[in-house]
């Protein structure tokens, strides 16, 4: 149902030689849609969101690129991890030189790397502040990342993830080395503290309250 709204509400948009079959998708994309989904019944809401997701292809192109990496998907729930959020997170380096990968790569866990550490979500102009990047560059890093972050439109609403996999997909150890997208959990801890105290030091002062007399109780 929702993978038919989807093909209903882009053949409304886009012109005749654009629009997909009314039989897409096929019951046998369905259907291994419906395999890759088990265990980690996540994928579909994901899925269905990557799919939507004007920042890049037509839903048709979208689901191509979910289903390239069945071959990829094993038994474990890592794996189907890796299923889940590899199409996503790959096209943010697809085409690039191997410097600017590692630039986007850099960029991608200086910002979400403390969103998906946080113990407490911040709306996106605090998190610009505590990481002392501009609110508007972090708007732009985050523009393609709907599919795994809910990302209000209110500046005072939380950034937040749409399921802790996604962390856990970013922070596994064991995927260090094989996950190009890998967030090491202390260093960024390490940074957010940093920043904390920056921010603290900058900000406290004595008698912060204007009490007058600070020592006294009222």
């Amino acid at each position: 149902y929702e993978l038919a709204r989807i093909r209903d509400e882009y053949n409304g948009q886009v012109p005749l030689y654009s629009k997909l079959p009314l039989g897409w998708p096929s019951q046998d994309v369905i259907r291994t849609l419906a395999q890759m989904a088990v265990p980690l019944f996540i994928f579909a809401a994901t899925v269905c969101r990557f799919i939507e997701d004007k920042a890049w292809s037509n839903p048709g192109g979208q689901l191509k690129k979910i289903l390239e990496y069945q071959a990829k998907t094993f038994d474990s729930e890592l794996d189907k991890l890796d299923a889940t959020y590899l199409p996503i997170l790959d096209q943010l380096t697809v085409g690039h030189t191997d410097l600017q990968r590692s630039r986007i790569l850099a960029e991608f866990r200086d910002v979400v790397g403390p969103i998906v550490l946080l113990a407490q979500p911040l709306p996106m102009l605090s998190l610009a502040r505590l990481l002392d990047i501009p609110p508007t560059t972090i708007h732009g890093k985050l523009n393609s990342l709907h599919s795994v972050l809910d990302i209000p439109s209110a500046d005072n609403a939380p950034v937040r993830l749409f399921h802790l996999s996604f962390r856990d997909f970013l922070v596994d150890p064991v995927k260090r080395t094989k996950n190009e997208f890998w967030i090491d959990e202390a260093e960024y801890h390490k940074t957010l503290t940093e920043r904390c105290i920056q921010l603290m030091s900058q900000c406290l002062k004595q008698d912060i309250c204007c009490l007058k007399a600070p020592g006294m109780l009222l």
